[in-house]
């Protein structure tokens, strides 16, 4: 079943227009552009997690697709100056934003970005760019969505889960991984392995965007079924924003949420 692209909010257009024309250098504009991106994202997103969930518990925070930044400052505000977050964003000028917005929040150097992209395999990888939206670009190793009007495709690089969490401190017992990379969501899961995992504790919370999904080529429901069964407990974000059991989902009724997955297995 075919499902159609997500409604864009009106505020997208005059934030992408400001961004690719290079007024984001102008400290009015800068400021403007900033609030305008984190009022459309605090609407969008929040709540971010249920109303349980112990966010003073994780070692080390993986922000995968970070855009502007507004997860990274967010979970920098709502967790102990002890938890270490890596973000990761491949776009270059997304990249540019993130570094500036992300310095006021960094006085303790806990924050540590990262200009790549995330997949099943690392090395150099297509990307596709969404010339009229700066949030909706995305890993493209078939071209297919490249293909779509009005993109274009540059190579990134990309690194796997498994690299990123082999690099962590011996010490790390709990990490939280954020995933919002426009349908690229299952490859990214699929670079992370049991043996890199160990018997380190991983929650996921992960964008589900079925018409992203599908232009990848993933059938969005073997995407949940993924998530049940690998995870302890999976939760989604319904249209009042309160995070219901995965089981009383229906895939085909929901063209965008957030799903929670406690203590998720890798393959």
């Amino acid at each position: 079943m075919a499902i159609s692209e997500p409604r864009l909010p009106s505020v997208l257009p005059i934030a992408n227009t400001l961004l690719r024309s290079g007024l984001f250098h102008v400290p009015i504009v800068r400021g403007f552009m900033d609030a305008l991106y984190d009022t459309y994202k605090r609407k969008e997103s929040l709540p971010l997690f249920p109303t349980d969930t112990q966010l003073n518990t994780y070692d080390v925070v993986i922000d995968v697709g970070a855009g502007l930044g507004f997860f990274t400052r967010w979970i920098h505000d709502h967790t102990p100056p002890t938890t270490k977050i890596l973000s990761f964003e491949p776009d270059a000028l997304n990249f540019q934003i993130l570094r500036r917005r992300i310095s006021t929040r960094n006085h303790l150097g806990r924050i540590t970005i990262y200009e790549k992209a995330l997949s099943d395999k690392s090395g150099s990888v297509s990307f596709s760019r969404n010339l009229s939206h700066f949030g909706d670009h995305a890993v493209d190793p078939t071209g297919a969505v490249a293909s779509q009007a009005g993109r274009e495709a540059v190579m990134v690089q990309a690194v796997t889960l498994s690299e990123i969490v082999e690099a962590l401190p011996a010490e790390t017992k709990s990490i939280l991984i954020k995933l919002d990379v426009q349908g690229h969501e299952p490859f990214v899961l699929e670079g992370l392995t049991s043996k890199a995992l160990g018997d380190k504790r991983c929650d996921l919370l992960t964008e589900f965007s079925p018409y992203h999904l599908q232009a990848q080529a993933i059938s969005p429901q073997e995407f949940v079924t993924l998530l049940a069964q690998r995870s302890d407990r999976c939760r989604f974000r319904d249209s009042l924003k309160n995070f219901i059991n995965l089981n009383h989902f229906a895939v085909d009724a929901v063209t965008y949420t957030d799903i929670w997955c406690e203590n998720f297995k890798a393959s």
